[in-house]
């Protein structure tokens, strides 16, 4: 037993080093991306479950991106829902994709909406929850950064908008720092892989065709 424990502290300890020489990189400067020409063509997706109460802001802010509208098309999944997010989220402006077969998770939700969207001509998807705030310019930012050719996958900065209510929201803020500023900033600077979770992000057409969905 005594063993097994000095094997599962050395791992803990490397993933540590590794994790804070990865974090140093920071420190760097980011290579400066000049702003692209609006050309990439983007389906923004949120799947939905009774979400009535916030999805039209989320819709309205994404309709509202400083990217040209005939770029880019938002879309709402509503699934298992037991409220009207569907007619919220019509209302403010989304198109909507619905789930025909069973639905346990998002994954299941984005996956009708990849389907269903296979053949339309997006060069990439952008992810979101429906309780998002959006930053005016987000759009504008993956296309610049899209455009570059260098990069199939692509997220962004996020934080929480009650940092300051409790411990939980909290610790959220400081976890959703850590992994912008200090995980996926330094990657980029390196050259490795960011790491893709949740929401506010970007994945290429190709490679949801590439694993079917």
């Amino acid at each position: 037993m005594e063993q097994w424990m000095e094997a599962l502290s050395l791992i803990l300890k490397i993933f540590t080093v590794y994790t804070a020489i990865v974090s140093l990189f920071f420190l760097l400067p980011r290579r400066k991306i000049p702003r692209a020409q609006a050309k990439t063509r983007f389906a923004v997706l949120l799947a939905a479950r009774n979400e009535e109460a916030v999805i039209g802001r989320t819709v309205g802010q994404l309709l509202a991106q400083h990217y040209p509208a005939e770029l880019f098309d938002v879309y709402v999944i509503p699934n298992n829902c037991t409220d009207d997010t569907e007619g919220a989220a019509r209302r403010a402006g989304a198109q909507i994709l619905p789930c025909l077969g069973p639905v346990r998770n998002k994954g299941d939700a984005l996956h009708c909406a990849f389907a269903a969207l296979k053949d339309s001509g997006y060069d990439a998807y952008c992810v979101f929850d429906a309780d998002n705030l959006v930053d005016p310019q987000f759009v504008r930012e993956m296309n610049k950064m899209y455009a570059t050719g260098e990069y199939a996958a692509l997220t962004s900065y996020r934080n929480s908008k009650n940092y300051d209510s409790n411990w939980i929201s909290a610790g959220s803020a400081l976890w959703f720092l850590r992994e912008a500023k200090y995980l996926n900033n330094s990657r980029m600077i390196l050259g490795t892989n960011c790491a893709v979770s949740g929401t506010g992000f970007l994945v290429a057409s190709d490679v949801i065709r590439a694993h079917g969905g």
